[in-house]
């Protein structure tokens, strides 16, 4: 008889949950730093890829200044874009980007891939002769009114002659969750604790988002889906027409780009629902057809300041397809996307009135 043998069999049962413990805190070891590698071969970092602070003056969360993330890279004043020159020449055309995750682009391989980058630098070799400069101000997850307010407080005393405005997606989640059952928004709520484990833990984050997105994908938790709502249109006219109207008052020039997704009507059945699987988890009161109706509405929104002179409304869909080439998600764009993006605005820039005023009254 072997000494596990004779051990009682309490003690017996005692050892063998210590020893499947063990083994199962090893295999958890091996599974995060597998998921971490896996971020490090795509990203260049262990780490989470965006780092962000409380920034005081602005009561919003930014990306930490002075930080080098992977491929990322954020300056002094918390922007993911070059430093500011010390003194701005006479000719120079300063851009500032507002929006949220789709305008940082963290998924892309360089700062260089940005779209705003792109468009700045597209600018530069259409214009040698002019000087240019941009600030990305965007950060994940914030809205209209975030971007209102990081206008007031953190980018209009950099005095830019060009405002780009690039939001859809964060309003129509967050406007979709405000009209949703309250009782059934206060049940996702979850503790201080679980969000702490879920920065700490890259494998328990991913194992959460992907649960949660296949429980919504094939249940799509019927009994909490509302139609769309033209509510969430009038919130979004009127958040957007305030950021707007403070724009006018720092820059001499606001675009807005049309938003673009890779969930589009035409698709079949089987597209769709692989082209949604990110909104399914940050959309989650809304069904495939009331998140085409809320990008479709929102769209509309934007198309509505074409009246305005001073505003350049610019169409992106047509020009980016909603296909996985162009998308790492839902939203997000890849390389490929970002530099389509970047090109395309460059261009509709150059091709604008708006614009060609801007650089001659500049010289």
């Amino acid at each position: 008889m072997n000494r596990v043998e004779a051990l009682s069999p309490v003690k017996r049962t005692l050892l063998i949950s210590v020893v499947m413990l063990v083994i199962l805190s090893i295999l958890i070891v091996i599974a995060e730093l597998s998921v971490r590698t896996r971020m490090y071969v795509k990203y260049g970092t262990f780490w989470g890829v965006e780092i962000k602070v409380h920034d005081k003056a602005s009561g919003l969360d930014i990306p930490k200044p002075n930080t080098v993330s992977g491929t990322m890279t954020i300056n002094s004043l918390g922007f993911r874009s070059p430093e500011l020159p010390d003194t701005t020449p006479k000719n120079n055309i300063r851009l500032a980007f507002l929006g949220g995750s789709t305008t940082f682009c963290q998924e892309v391989s360089s700062n260089d891939m940005v779209w705003s980058s792109i468009v700045t630098s597209s600018l530069q070799s259409s214009y040698p002769d002019q000087h240019f400069d941009h600030i990305n101000a965007s950060a994940t997850a914030m809205d209209v009114n975030n971007s209102l307010t990081n206008l007031q407080k953190r980018v209009s005393v950099h005095s830019p002659d060009v405002i780009f405005i690039y939001h859809a997606v964060n309003d129509i989640a967050l406007n979709s969750w405000e009209l949703a059952n309250p009782n059934f928004v206060s049940s996702w709520k979850y503790s201080n604790w679980f969000v702490k484990l879920r920065k700490a833990s890259l494998l328990v984050d991913l194992v959460y988002l992907n649960s949660m997105i296949l429980l919504q994908e094939n249940y799509e938790f019927t009994k909490n889906i509302i139609p769309f709502d033209s509510r969430m249109t009038d919130m979004f006219r009127a958040d957007l027409q305030a950021l707007v109207n403070e724009s006018l008052k720092v820059s001499k020039l606001v675009v807005i780009p049309t938003f673009s997704n890779q969930l589009r009507r035409g698709q079949n059945a089987e597209r769709r629902n692989e082209a949604a699987k990110t909104h399914f988890h940050y959309i989650p009161h809304l069904d495939i057809e009331g998140m085409l109706s809320a990008f479709d509405s929102y769209n509309s929104v934007i198309r509505e300041f074409t009246s305005n002179e001073n505003v350049l409304v610019i169409e992106t869909e047509s020009v980016i397809d909603g296909t996985p080439e162009n998308f790492v998600d839902s939203v997000h764009f890849s390389d490929a996307g970002s530099t389509k993006m970047g090109q395309h605005l460059a261009m509709a820039l150059d091709q604008s009135k708006q614009f060609q005023s801007l650089l001659t009254h500049n010289k």
